[in-house]
């Protein structure tokens, strides 16, 4: 894309001739209660701050001095990755600094926060970090940065443009958990209509063996394990993911795990572990671990249907509801064996199951575009500040 951006009319300015790091104090006697905001309210590539605590909070920091007003940019000293602008005023600690136009005649108040995730303005910052353990910024070489600063009109193009890929990412960061919402009434839906028979007289059960901890790392046969099992229904290998000896697999080929099999966690690392009856679909071959079962069709129902049907909140409160254990949830197949599972006719199965992988490639969409967006803001700030 081409913003036709005219350097030439660009005036070479230093940051602190035209940015002021505003020092006003609070007072509680005379501001009241206002909102502040903390390291932790600032997220990283989020130029908008979207969480607030409270002044008369317990856990207000009594250190926390510096006011602030609408639209300032508050800027992390200790995290320059930490930026953000503010849209009411507040208050916050002597860490991060307040930064104002110090005359938006000269530099646009909307424009700063781009100016300062520019690559000349992070490589700037990074290249000032002082202290040897706890790396932090001041004042004076931020201040000193020089950078060309374009004319008002331009300025206002720039972050009109960038401001306007900001809103539709944000529009879009919300969009797979209404696509997952909207999917999860869908799908409760398309069951109701069926009869219901227990599970257990449609699916079989084979419990994971287990395997010596003395062989994980020793081999490139993939293990399962509740940590590979995403929520999202897949499988992942990650780098704590282990493998064990191929040898050691093949003698227990019953518990090998082909494409495509569905396995469900019966095991959770604490009370509040949510991969308690995750069920995932596998795209590998493995060795089934202890603590995951591999479910197999015995009646009227295919394993793709029941891999969706299984996915379902139903099935979910169902396992939450009857799961042990005052350390560490668990269940047996006797906590899952009499759920009522819904059995539509195979034509309905199937088209429950063709119409689940569409919702499923739209969520995929809708997350892949919000990568775009990403690049795409990258890209911008590069195209029209310059770096890498």
């Amino acid at each position: 894309m081409s913003l036709r951006v005219e350097r030439s009319s660009w005036s070479r300015v230093r940051f602190g001739d035209v940015v002021a790091n505003v020092n006003d104090y609070y007072s509680p006697e005379r501001d009241g209660i206002l909102p502040y905001v903390a390291g932790p309210h600032i997220v990283e590539g989020q130029p908008t701050v979207t969480s607030y605590g409270s002044t008369d909070e317990d856990n207000f920091p009594p250190t926390f001095k510096r006011k602030f007003r609408s639209s300032d940019v508050l800027l992390h000293s200790r995290g320059i990755e930490k930026l953000a602008a503010v849209d009411r005023a507040g208050v916050t600690g002597e860490k991060l600094f307040v930064l104002r136009s110090t005359d938006e005649s000269k530099l646009l108040q909307d424009f700063l926060p781009w100016l300062l995730m520019a690559p000349a303005a992070q490589r700037h910052m990074m290249d000032n970090f002082t202290g040897s353990v706890n790396k932090f910024l001041n004042w004076r070489p931020l201040a000193g940065f020089e950078f060309g600063l374009p004319p008002l009109d331009q300025q206002k193009r720039i972050a009109d443009l960038l401001w306007a890929v900001e809103d539709h990412r944000k529009s879009l960061a919300t969009s797979p958990d209404v696509l997952a919402d909207v999917y999860d009434a869908w799908l409760e839906e398309r069951l109701s209509r069926a009869p219901k028979r227990p599970l257990a007289d449609e699916v079989r059960l084979l419990n994971g063996r287990p395997v010596p901890s003395s062989l994980y790392g020793e081999g490139e046969f993939a293990l399962l394990r509740p940590g590979d099992m995403k929520s999202d229904g897949s499988v992942a290998w990650t780098a704590a993911s282990v493998g064990i000896p191929s040898d050691f697999a093949e003698k227990y080929s019953e518990w090998i795990l082909e494409p495509g099999d569905v396995v469900i966690n019966m095991t959770a690392q604490s009370l509040e572990d949510r991969f308690l009856g995750r069920v995932c679909k596998m795209q590998d071959r493995a060795l089934l671990n202890q603590r995951i079962g591999r479910l197999t069709s015995t009646g009227s129902i295919s394993m793709e249907y029941a891999y969706v049907a299984l996915r379902s909140v139903s099935f979910s409160k169902w396992v939450a509801q009857r799961s042990e254990g005052s350390k560490v949830k668990h269940m047996h197949w006797r906590h899952i064996a009499d759920f009522p599972l819904p059995v539509p006719t195979e034509a309905e199965q199937t088209s429950i199951v063709s119409e689940a992988k569409e919702w499923s490639e739209a969520m995929r969409r809708s997350g892949a575009e919000s990568e775009t967006i990403e690049r795409l803001r990258h890209s911008i700030l590069n195209g029209i500040f310059g770096g890498s």
